[in-house]
Parts: C-alpha cells; structure tokens; sequence
C-alpha cells in the first residue's frame, strides 16, 4: 500500500514537471476512519483531457489505475484546459493495518 501511494505520487508530480507548466502542486494524504487512504495530487496548471489521455494508452496513467485496482483501490482524475488537474488516490488500508498490528492477512 505505502509503495502504491508512493508511485502514484512521483508520477503524478513528475507529469505536472514535464507536462503542466505549473506555478503551485498541493499534495495531500488523510486517512479516514473506514479505513482508506486518500492521495491526492493538484496543480495550476495547464491541463490535459484525460479520457484521451486513458486513450491513447499514456502509460504512466495506465499504470496509477492499474496498481490502485490491485489494492481495490481507485483514481480518479479531474482536468480540463488552463483549469490545472486533481489526481485522487483512494485504497484500503486494512491490508496496511493488519500487518501493522502482525496480524496475517
């Protein structure tokens, strides 16, 4: 779980520093009292259209969804031109929690 936040964070920040020409990024971490952990990462900048991005296949998108889904966790990306993006992290932390406590999962 730490090593699927951790990703979903250097990705995120390294395409708001090829891509966004931004001025500020908020990064943010909380979990929540059921358990989630929710990452979000946003910026001002210039946007993208993130259904065509899926769409052409960008690979460091792809690969956010993809280890998100193997945690049953989820990513959720807002965009649009000069409105800056929000990329959301959401995953349990049950699995986190149990080995936290040396419980086996």
């Amino acid at each position: 779980m730490a090593a699927t936040a951790f990703r979903f964070v250097q990705e995120a920040l390294t395409n708001v520093a090829r891509h966004a020409r931004a001025t500020r990024v908020r990064v943010t971490a909380r979990g929540d009292s059921e358990g989630m952990l929710s990452v979000e990462v946003a910026d001002d900048g210039v946007g993208f259209a993130p259904a065509e991005a899926m769409a052409q296949g960008r690979l460091g998108l792809l690969g956010m969804h993809e280890r998100a889904r193997m945690l049953g966790g989820t990513i959720r990306v807002e965009s649009g031109a000069d409105k800056g993006s929000r990329l959301m992290l959401e995953i349990p932390m049950v699995s986190w929690q149990s080995q936290d406590r040396g419980e086996k999962r």
